[in-house]
């Protein structure tokens, strides 16, 4: 597994070594629901594409700009 992320403000994709969630059990509730679906919707098209993302911020009804946004990429090839 890799995790990448932005500073605030940038546009340079960074390699991060730790990734803190500090959320509410119904944003817990919420991103699991997140990987959820995204597990099943990644391995629909697991031997169809190389790669595949999904952004909870497409996911999560009522996500305003401003907020983080979690992107998920599985490759497959």
């Amino acid at each position: 597994m890799q995790i990448y992320g932005y500073q605030k403000d940038e546009d340079t994709l960074i390699n991060l070594e730790e990734v803190s969630l500090h959320c509410t059990l119904e944003e817990l509730d919420d991103i699991i629901g997140f990987l959820s679906k995204s597990r099943k919707e990644h391995a629909e098209v697991a031997e169809k594409t190389g790669m595949c993302h999904s952004h909870l911020r497409d996911w999560k009804q009522g996500w305003k700009q401003g907020e983080p946004d979690l992107i998920v990429i599985t490759t497959f090839k």
